[in-house]
């Protein structure tokens, strides 16, 4: 998250360090899915997509969240969202997991800012959620 924040942008593939940190985190994913907090899920998913990281690592965070978004709360719900649309995400599980964010955010829709709402929505038509039930 705070390579993000200072403006870090990822060079693609081939950037040893940059490379080691996105493994190591999709290894604690996969090792450790519950051990990672949704803040945790959500931020480092985001961050990725801010640095315009490109490669398969948004799969381990749609599959650690997925048993777990009744426990996402407005803000996690709409960067969950917008870093899979601005990620570019065409991953059929990615995309089914996108298919249920609708479900968790309406019991919510009191709790979202204007921007986390605008930006849900966004992301939501942008990978076609809406198209899928």
């Amino acid at each position: 998250h705070k390579l993000s924040k200072a403006g870090f942008l990822a060079r693609g593939r081939g950037d040893p360090v940059f490379d080691g940190l996105v493994g190591a985190a999709g290894n604690s994913l996969r090792e450790n899915p519950t051990g990672w907090s949704t803040r945790h899920l959500v931020n480092t998913a985001y961050s990725l997509a801010k640095m315009k990281y490109v490669g398969d690592a948004y799969g381990g965070f749609a599959a650690a969240s997925s048993p777990r978004l009744e426990e996402f709360n407005a803000q996690d719900i709409s960067n969950l969202a917008w870093a899979f649309a601005t990620a570019g995400c065409s991953d059929p599980a990615i995309l089914e997991v996108v298919s249920e964010l609708p479900g968790y955010a309406v019991p919510k829709l009191q709790t979202f800012t204007s921007q986390g709402l605008a930006n849900t929505v966004w992301a939501l038509a942008t990978l076609g959620a809406a198209d899928r039930h």
